[in-house]
């Protein structure tokens, strides 16, 4: 996974409606962050779209819609602050030093109405899909996945969801199921930064 890396100040200005932030959980004792890896075989463990995006006096807010594990779909609002001068804090859950965080930047760009549309989808009620997970494992899939079946009810299928309702697809890989990783490689997203909250970074790196 190629990624360039930068502080919260690149996430504050650059995140928009249409956006995906990805997560990666490190301690072993994240026994399901670690089930996904073992199954995909990545290290990107979680996708969540991003939606209602505003930016008011120095105030970043915007809602994360995600397929859990422990709650099934839920939609929750995060805010990024400029504390002053480029010095910004995010939410807790950003700054846990357990968990990488990348932002997976959309190459479309996302009308109002669009936006209404991601948010109603996020906003159905939905259990997460255990028995799903299996099947982001493409030779697993081709040999027991229904290809006539949508699967939505874990984060990265739910992601991938997200986007087809728009109309917005990746050809090359919507009849897969795509985990966490796979579908940071679709072809609208434009980009993958990993977000530090140490101190300012550019560089890229691979891996």
């Amino acid at each position: 996974m190629l990624y360039k890396t930068e502080d919260c100040e690149y996430l504050y200005k650059s995140l928009k409606n249409g956006d995906f932030l990805g997560f990666y959980t490190k301690p072993w004792y994240y026994l399901f962050a670690r089930l996904i890896a073992l199954v995909t075989g990545n290290k990107l463990s979680h996708i969540a779209g991003v939606f209602d995006v505003k930016r008011k006096s120095g105030v970043l807010t915007f809602k994360l819609g995600e397929q859990t594990a422990s709650e099934g779909k839920v939609v929750k609002q995060y805010l990024i602050v400029k504390t002053g001068g480029s010095q910004y804090t995010a939410d807790s859950r950003f700054r846990n030093k357990h968990v990488d965080l990348y932002l997976l930047s959309n190459r479309k760009r996302i009308t109002k109405e669009q936006n209404e549309q991601i948010k109603e989808y996020w906003r159905e009620v939905e259990d997460y899909g255990y028995n799903e997970l299996a099947f982001t494992v493409n030779w697993f899939y081709k040999l027991f996945g229904d290809k006539t079946k949508v699967y939505d009810n874990n984060c990265s299928t739910a992601a991938r969801r997200s986007m087809a309702i728009l109309g917005i697809r990746d050809n090359k890989f919507d009849d897969k199921v795509p985990n966490p990783t796979e579908f940071a490689r679709f072809s609208y997203i434009k980009g993958i930064t990993k977000i530090s909250f140490k101190k300012k970074f550019n560089r890229t790196k691979k891996t």
